[in-house]
């Protein structure tokens, strides 16, 4: 297998500036118009999405349906006995709060 090779280049480059450009323009996307509140709900649905679709690469066949009705009985009730497919996802969306979480306990 070739290794990798990385180009040679001066940090006082175009190429460098057009690189840290790009990188400032990334991360400041700004705020958005959506609502706080709901920008932070649509994150937390695609998070979601996103931990059931890695279960499913790794051979969890939980419906999607399931699987949103499982964590949302997770978050309810806590630890409550589930099935292995909803307990995976229910553990992989708990590895990362959401936001709609750190909320609720800021909240209480």
């Amino acid at each position: 297998m070739k290794p990798i090779e990385f180009p040679d280049f001066l940090f006082s480059s175009p190429l460098a500036k057009a690189i840290i450009e790009l990188e400032r323009i990334r991360s400041d996307m700004g705020e958005g118009t959506a609502h706080p509140a709901i920008f932070s709900q649509l994150k937390d649905l695609f998070q979601l999405m996103s931990n059931i679709m890695s279960a499913r690469i790794e051979g969890n066949r939980t419906p999607i349906v399931d699987a949103v009705a499982g964590v949302e009985r997770a978050d309810r009730y806590g630890d409550v006995q589930q099935n292995d497919g909803v307990q995976e996802i229910v553990h992989c969306n708990k590895q990362r709060p959401s936001s709609m979480h750190r909320l609720a306990r800021e909240l209480r």
